[in-house]
Protein backbone atom coordinates (compact mmCIF):
# COMPACT_ATOMS: atom_id res chain seq x y z
CA UNK A 1 0.00 0.00 0.00
CA UNK A 2 1.04 3.35 -0.79
CA UNK A 3 0.89 6.28 1.64
CA UNK A 4 -0.06 9.53 -0.42
CA UNK A 5 1.19 12.90 1.20
CA UNK A 6 -0.95 16.03 0.83
CA UNK A 7 1.25 17.51 -2.07
CA UNK A 8 0.56 14.95 -4.60
CA UNK A 9 -3.06 14.99 -4.20
CA UNK A 10 -3.49 19.03 -4.69
CA UNK A 11 -1.03 18.63 -7.31
CA UNK A 12 -3.55 16.19 -8.75
CA UNK A 13 -6.85 18.24 -7.86
CA UNK A 14 -5.46 21.92 -8.89
CA UNK A 15 -3.27 21.45 -11.21
CA UNK A 16 -1.08 24.67 -10.83
CA UNK A 17 1.87 23.12 -12.16
CA UNK A 18 1.46 20.72 -14.62
CA UNK A 19 4.72 18.93 -14.57
CA UNK A 20 3.99 18.01 -10.76
CA UNK A 21 0.06 17.77 -11.85
CA UNK A 22 1.31 15.39 -14.62
CA UNK A 23 3.36 12.96 -11.56
CA UNK A 24 0.38 13.01 -9.56
CA UNK A 25 -1.56 11.55 -12.25
CA UNK A 26 0.52 8.86 -13.26
CA UNK A 27 0.90 8.01 -9.89
CA UNK A 28 -2.46 8.13 -9.29
CA UNK A 29 -3.24 6.19 -12.12
CA UNK A 30 -0.78 3.17 -11.07
CA UNK A 31 -2.48 2.17 -8.28
CA UNK A 32 -4.69 -0.88 -8.89
CA UNK A 33 -6.65 -3.08 -5.93
CA UNK A 34 -2.92 -4.63 -5.68
CA UNK A 35 -1.37 -2.03 -4.87
CA UNK A 36 -3.69 0.69 -3.34
CA UNK A 37 -2.98 4.18 -2.26
CA UNK A 38 -4.32 5.23 0.92
CA UNK A 39 -4.76 8.57 2.48
CA UNK A 40 -5.04 9.32 6.08
CA UNK A 41 -7.48 12.02 7.64
CA UNK A 42 -4.84 13.92 8.65
CA UNK A 43 -3.65 14.56 5.22
CA UNK A 44 -7.24 15.22 3.87
CA UNK A 45 -7.62 17.88 7.04
CA UNK A 46 -4.32 19.37 5.25
CA UNK A 47 -5.43 19.31 2.21
CA UNK A 48 -9.03 21.08 3.10
CA UNK A 49 -6.93 23.50 4.97
CA UNK A 50 -5.01 24.19 1.70
CA UNK A 51 -7.10 24.37 -0.47
CA UNK A 52 -9.42 27.17 1.50
CA UNK A 53 -6.78 29.13 2.78
CA UNK A 54 -4.04 29.88 0.34
CA UNK A 55 -6.36 28.45 -2.89
CA UNK A 56 -9.52 30.40 -1.17
CA UNK A 57 -11.57 27.51 -2.37
CA UNK A 58 -15.02 27.29 -0.36
CA UNK A 59 -16.09 23.97 1.43
CA UNK A 60 -18.67 23.58 -1.17
CA UNK A 61 -16.16 23.89 -4.01
CA UNK A 62 -13.96 21.76 -1.98
CA UNK A 63 -16.77 19.08 -1.39
CA UNK A 64 -17.71 19.26 -5.28
CA UNK A 65 -13.96 18.44 -6.69
CA UNK A 66 -13.23 15.76 -4.14
CA UNK A 67 -16.06 14.50 -5.25
CA UNK A 68 -15.56 14.93 -9.31
CA UNK A 69 -11.42 13.50 -8.42
CA UNK A 70 -12.89 10.66 -7.16
CA UNK A 71 -15.90 9.42 -9.76
CA UNK A 72 -12.82 10.32 -12.07
CA UNK A 73 -10.45 7.79 -10.82
CA UNK A 74 -12.57 5.12 -10.79
CA UNK A 75 -13.32 5.81 -14.52
CA UNK A 76 -17.67 6.85 -13.35
CA UNK A 77 -19.01 9.38 -14.93
CA UNK A 78 -20.44 12.23 -16.03
CA UNK A 79 -21.31 12.92 -12.06
CA UNK A 80 -25.19 13.30 -12.70
CA UNK A 81 -26.52 16.64 -10.39
CA UNK A 82 -29.24 18.64 -9.87
CA UNK A 83 -26.47 21.58 -8.63
CA UNK A 84 -26.45 23.87 -11.58
CA UNK A 85 -22.86 24.71 -10.35
CA UNK A 86 -21.65 21.73 -10.04
CA UNK A 87 -23.23 20.37 -13.69
CA UNK A 88 -21.47 22.98 -15.10
CA UNK A 89 -17.94 21.67 -14.34
CA UNK A 90 -16.06 19.41 -16.53
CA UNK A 91 -16.79 15.49 -15.68
CA UNK A 92 -20.30 16.66 -14.41
CA UNK A 93 -23.75 16.65 -15.39
CA UNK A 94 -26.96 18.87 -14.65
CA UNK A 95 -30.10 16.83 -14.41
CA UNK A 96 -33.07 19.31 -15.19
CA UNK A 97 -35.66 18.37 -12.51
CA UNK A 98 -39.09 18.21 -13.82
CA UNK A 99 -41.45 21.12 -13.49
CA UNK A 100 -43.87 21.06 -11.25
CA UNK A 101 -47.25 19.48 -12.07
CA UNK A 102 -50.22 21.65 -11.62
Amino acid sequence: MLALDTNVILRYLVRDDEAQAEAANSLLESLTAERPGFICREVIIELVWILERAYRFTRSQIADLMNLSAYARVGAGPLYTIDRALGRAEGAAFVEPAPPVP
